[in-house]
């Protein structure tokens, strides 16, 4: 495995996490060749690697493990790709520590950990659909923890319009956001569709309520505020 992060060096509960394990337990999910061993693997990174299963929390390495997760989904025996959904899927359903809820990610330094494993499962996303219905439920999950690229933004005299890119599903009537920038990130009041959406398309138009475009960072990503409140 190339490009694996140093897994001692991730934050995490020191009450539960288990970085000795990660590679160890990445390494066996990809090399699988059946239900036990597939089974074993994903057995040692539910136990404070990634998530911890049986007190139902998130770990920060799950974020960082997310890639290769999503390789073992594409690539791997069938039996790994059902553990390494299975992985993914508890990764962004349950919470994360006190303290150790926000992880780096390419588009903001403090990121909710569901939306930044989120981030990964969005971007493979035409590959998790060609793998058929088995595996749908992942693309349902990462759907609650949309995200926003801001591309360009006017001011209708009210609010700040923004069309950009989405990704995963807004709420009909709209949810309040965080705002992630080069500088860090700030709390938005309600962003909602401001245009209908055109199926199977990410372009969209949202209308930041309360907001100013000059308020707004370079290379502006939305999530929704509720994902930076979770804690188990």
């Amino acid at each position: 495995m190339t490009g694996r992060p140093d897994w001692g060096a991730v934050p995490g509960d020191p009450g539960l996490y288990r970085p000795e394990v990660i590679e160890p337990g990445l390494r066996g999910l990809a090399e699988a060749n059946g239900l036990v061993t597939a089974a074993r693997a994903a057995a040692s990174l539910d136990q404070g690697a990634l998530v911890h299963g049986h007190s139902g929390a998130a770990m920060p390495a799950a974020a960082h493990a997310a890639p290769f997760l999503l390789d073992v989904l594409e690539h791997g025996h069938h039996a790994a790709k059902v553990a390494a959904c299975g992985l993914l899927e508890d990764s962004m359903r349950f919470d994360p520590i006190a303290g150790f809820g926000r992880v780096p990610t390419s588009f903001g330094s403090a990121v909710p950990l569901c939306c930044a494993v989120a981030h990964h499962v969005h971007a493979r996303r035409d590959a998790v659909v060609a793998l058929g219905p088995l595996f749908r439920d992942l693309l349902a999950e990462a759907a609650g923890h949309w995200s926003f690229e801001v591309g360009e933004v006017i001011d209708d005299g009210r609010d700040a319009v923004a069309f950009g890119t989405l990704r995963g599903t807004l709420p009909e009537a709209g949810e309040e956001a965080e705002c992630h920038g080069p500088d860090g990130h700030v709390l938005l009041g309600v962003v909602r569709r401001e245009l209908p959406a055109v199926p199977g398309e990410p372009e969209a138009c949202l209308r930041l309520v309360g907001v100013t475009p000059e308020s707004l960072p370079a290379r502006a990503v939305l999530i929704p505020a509720a994902c930076g409140r979770r804690v188990h």
